[in-house]
C-alpha cells in the first residue's frame, strides 16, 4: 500500500505503477506534477482511493492496458488533459469529484486497446474542457450511472460511433456548451436522464445510432431542440421535453423509422 504520500512540482508523474497486481494508493496528495498525477500501466486490481490531485500536467489518473481497477472518492482539480482516462476491462470509477479539465472529465477507451464493461457511477464533473463523460470509439458495454455533469465546454455525455452497448441512466447534465447527451453508437439504453440548458439539442440521437431504447428522459430549456433524432430503428418511450427554443422533438428520419410511445412533447417539428 502507498498511503498519505505528499508530492509537489515533480518533472514527470506523481505516482507510477507498472506491471503490478492489487496495489492500493490511498489518501495521497499530488500537486503540479509534470505529467499524469497517477499513471498505472499493465496492471490488475489497483485501487486508487481518496487521493487529491491538483494541476497535473497530463491526466489526473491514467489507467493504460489495465484490468479490474477501482478509482473511487478522489478529488481531481485543473488537470491539463483528462481528469480520468482508462482502457482495459472491468474498471470502476465511483464517487470521484473532477473540477476543471483541459479535455474530458472521464474518458473510457483510448483508441488503442479498448475499454469494456466499465462502471462510471456517481461522479461529479464540473467545467470539463471538452466532454464531461466520453465513451471513446473503442469502448463497449459500459454503464454510465447517476453522474452529475455541469458546465462542460462541449457535450455532457457522448457515446462515439463504434462505441456500442452502453447503459446511460439517471445522469444529470446541465449547462453544456453543445449537446447535452450525444449518442452515435448502437444498442444503447438511455434511461431516466435529466438534461437542462444545453446550448444545442438536449439529447441528440445521431445518424450512427440504431437499436437504442430511449425512455423516461427529461429535457428542459434546450437552446435548440429537446430531442433531435437522425438515427433510425430506435424506440422512444415516456420521454418529456419542455421550453425548447426550437422544438421539443425534431425527428428528421421520416415516418415509421423510429417508434414513439407515450412521450410528452409540446412542440414537434413538421415532417
Amino acid at each position: 500500500m502507498l498511503k498519505s504520500l505528499r508530492l509537489e512540482d515533480t518533472q514527470s508523474q506523481g505516482v507510477f505503477i507498472g506491471s503490478s497486481t492489487y496495489v492500493t494508493v490511498r489518501q495521497c496528495a499530488l500537486k503540479n506534477t509534470g505529467e499524469d498525477g497517477i499513471l498505472v500501466t499493465s496492471s490488475t486490481g489497483v485501487l486508487i482511493d481518496k487521493c487529491s490531485i491538483t494541476a497535473p500536467g497530463g491526466d489526473g489518473i491514467n489507467l493504460h492496458d489495465c484490468d479490474g481497477c477501482v478509482v473511487q472518492k478522489n478529488k481531481i482539480k485543473n488537470a491539463s488533459m483528462e481528469g480520468i482516462e482508462a482502457d482495459g476491462d472491468m474498471h470502476t470509477f465511483e464517487a470521484n469529484t473532477i473540477d476543471g479539465t483541459g479535455e474530458a472529465g472521464i474518458q473510457v477507451g483510448d483508441g488503442a486497446t479498448g475499454c469494456r464493461n466499465a462502471l462510471v457511477l456517481g461522479n461529479k464533473i464540473t467545467g470539463a474542457g471538452t466532454v464531461g463523460i466520453l465513451c471513446f470509439a473503442d469502448a463497449q458495454d459500459c454503464s454510465i450511472l447517476e453522474n452529475s455533469v455541469i458546465n462542460s465546454v462541449v457535450q455532457g455525455v457522448i457515446a462515439e460511433a463504434g462505441s456500442d452497448g452502453h447503459v446511460i441512466s439517471k445522469n444529470t447534465v446541465r449547462e453544456t456548451g453543445d449537446y447535452g447527451v450525444f449518442i452515435d453508437s448502437d444498442f444503447c439504453a438511455l434511461l431516466q436522464n435529466t438534461v437542462t440548458e444545453s446550448a444545442e439539442d438536449g439529447i441528440r440521437i445521431a445518424l450512427g445510432c440504431s437499436g437504442a431504447l430511449v425512455s423516461k428522459n427529461t429535457v428542459t430549456k434546450a437552446s435548440m431542440s429537446g430531442f433531435s433524432v437522425v438515427g433510425t430503428g430506435n424506440v422512444f418511450v415516456q420521454n418529456k421535453a419542455s421550453k425548447s427554443q426550437d422544438y421539443d422533438l425534431d425527428d428528421q428520419t421520416g415516418p415509421e423509422q423510429n417508434i414513439f410511445i407515450n412521450n410528452s412533447f409540446s412542440t414537434v417539428a413538421p415532417p
